[in-house]
């Protein structure tokens, strides 16, 4: 069984970005209710921007998770060091992989309550365990094709500050491009503000 039959509708289910037009098509208001947020199209960059791509890519794993296509949604070893550094000496270690990060991010949003950090970040490794688990189904093995799709629902949902919710929205809002017109620089400095 899948968790989700279309796990784009998870990222569609966030509040966006809304726009009321006039009859001629201009814009009269913009409404974006917890943040601001444009779609990025992944494999759209990758077609058309290759090089731009791999950049973006590369900086959000290195500063994320650099063992990204190599878990099923969970790094053991990252796990483990932040639980003996919350144990041992009560800092915040990152343990949580790209995947868990997308789980907290829908989440967050969906429910609210009085969670411990321990219950969160079980439902967290189980529902990416899960996630991981129906896309790779979904995409008949490939687990090129399902990362993919989780990176760009990532993408989608994290915040790179000052209201921007995904990183299109944060090239527009710090730049004022679309990500394909992004400089090198210009990605890696938006992948410095992700949160």
């Amino acid at each position: 069984p899948s968790i989700v039959s279309k796990p784009e509708e998870l990222v569609n289910s966030l509040p966006g970005t809304s726009r009321i037009f006039d009859a001629k098509g201009n814009k009269l208001y913009e409404f974006y209710p917890e943040g601001r947020r444009l779609k990025l199209d992944l494999n759209k960059l990758k077609l058309t921007q290759p090089n731009k791509f791999d950049i973006l890519v590369k900086a959000i794993l290195a500063r994320e998770d650099r063992h990204f296509f190599s878990h099923n949604g969970i790094d053991m070893k990252g796990l483990t060091r932040a639980v003996y550094e919350r144990a041992l000496h009560s800092s915040e270690q990152g343990g949580s992989t790209i995947t868990q990060q997308l789980v907290k991010n829908l989440i967050a949003y969906h429910y609210q309550g009085g969670y411990s950090i321990e219950d969160r970040k079980a439902s967290e490794i189980g529902l990416a365990l899960s996630l991981e688990a129906s896309l790779l189904e979904r995409f008949k093995g490939n687990q090129g094709q399902a990362k993919e799709f989780i990176l760009e629902m990532y993408l989608n949902t994290v915040s790179f500050g000052a209201g921007s919710r995904g990183f299109e929205t944060a090239a527009q809002d710090n730049f004022g491009k679309t990500t394909e017109d992004l400089s090198m620089e210009e990605i890696i400095y938006l992948v410095g503000g992700a949160n």
